[in-house]
């Protein structure tokens, strides 16, 4: 599991054979309650899961000119 904060979004990342896991209605509202907490906006969950080197991809994005 991993958290990325994108200024007020706040994007969890969990193993994808978690993802259903993470979204059920109790985790899910435990998880956004903690996350008001800290004073995120939103928080989501990403659909893709938890992969090493996914922030490459936004760093790979802004180099294709």
């Amino acid at each position: 599991m991993r958290v990325r904060h994108h200024g007020e979004i706040a994007r969890i990342e969990v193993e994808s054979e978690e993802i259903m896991r993470a979204a059920s209605p109790e985790i899910r509202r435990q998880v956004a309650e903690k996350f008001k907490e800290l004073e995120y906006l939103y928080t989501t969950l990403d659909l893709g899961g938890y992969r090493m080197g996914s922030m490459n991809a936004v760093l790979n994005r802004g180099n294709k000119a």
